[in-house]
C-alpha cells in the first residue's frame, strides 16, 4: 500500500458527504443568511472586490499561482464546489474569482479543498481555521491538514514571507521564502504541540500515548523523522 494512502483515507468522508451535497435535490436551492446567500451551484456568494498590484518580485505570494477550482466551507455549515480559488500564503486570505473579477470572502470560510495546479493526477489538499489560539496565531489562521481525527491531528501551517535582498551585481529585489510549521493538536483539550522535533515533543506533552507510539514504531518498523511518517502516526492514533 502506498505510504501516504492511509492519509488519504482521512478525506474520503467529505468527498462522500459532498458529493451528497452537490446530487441532492436542496443543493441547487439558495442557502440564506441574514437576507443574502449562497447558491451552491451558481456560487452566488457574497464578496468584495479586491484589486490586485502586480509588483517586481521573484516567485508569488499563493499557494496556486493559477486559478484553480476547488471546494468551500462556510461557519455556516454550506458547501460551494467548482469555485475558482486562489490562496495567498503571505497574507493568510482566500480569493475567489467570478466574471474575471478577484473577490474576498464575505463570510467566515471553514475549510477549502485546493490542488496546487490543474495538473493530471495533482491530490485535493484541506485547510481548516476556526483552531483555538496557537501563539500568534488566531482562530482565522489556516492550517493544512495532514492526518484528521478526534483524538490526534497532525498539521501544516504554510507561511511565506517576502524578503528583500540586496545583491551588488543585480541591486535590490524581492523574494519569497517559505517558513513552514507543524503542529499536533488535541481536539479533546485544544492543545498545540510543536512537531518540529518529530514524535519527542508530542510524548511529553501526552505522555499516556507512548505505549501506543511504541507499537507504531515496532508495526510500521518507522523512524518517524519524516513528516510522511509522522501523518501515518496520527492516522495509527485515531485509529486505536
Amino acid at each position: 500500500m502506498n505510504r501516504l494512502s492511509g492519509i488519504f483515507q482521512t478525506y474520503c468522508w467529505r468527498i462522500i458527504v459532498l458529493g451528497l451535497l452537490i446530487t441532492s435535490p436542496s443543493a441547487s436551492r439558495a442557502q440564506t443568511t441574514g437576507g443574502s446567500g449562497y447558491q451552491l451551484d451558481a456560487y452566488d456568494i457574497r464578496g468584495k472586490v479586491f484589486t490586485s498590484v502586480e509588483n517586481e518580485e521573484e516567485g508569488s505570494p499563493y499557494f496556486n499561482p493559477q486559478w484553480v477550482k476547488g471546494m468551500v466551507k462556510f461557519s455556516t455549515g454550506h458547501w460551494v464546489s467548482q469555485i475558482e480559488l486562489r490562496y495567498n500564503l503571505v497574507d493568510q486570505q482566500l480569493f475567489f474569482r467570478k466574471n474575471e473579477q478577484m473577490f474576498l470572502f464575505v463570510d467566515t470560510v471553514r475549510e477549502f479543498l485546493l490542488s496546487p495546479s490543474e495538473a493530471p493526477g495533482q491530490s485535493l489538499r484541506m485547510f481548516r481555521s476556526g483552531y483555538p489560539v496557537n501563539g500568534k496565531f488566531g482562530p482565522s489562521t489556516f492550517y493544512e491538514v495532514l492526518a484528521d481525527g478526534s483524538r490526534i491531528q497532525f498539521v501544516r501551517l504554510l507561511l511565506r514571507k517576502m524578503l528583500i535582498q540586496n545583491n551588488y551585481a543585480e541591486g535590490t529585489r524581492k523574494v519569497y521564502k517559505d517558513a513552514p510549521l507543524l503542529f499536533w493538536y488535541q481536539p479533546s483539550s485544544g492543545k498545540w504541540v510543536n512537531a518540529d522535533h518529530q514524535v519527542e515533543e508530542l510524548l511529553q506533552a501526552f505522555p499516556e500515548l507512548t505505549e501506543t507510539v511504541a507499537g507504531f514504531v515496532k508495526s510500521h518498523r518507522s523512524k518517524l523523522r519524516k513528516e510522511e511518517e509522522l501523518a501515518e502516526l496520527a492516522v495509527y492514533l485515531n485509529q486505536q
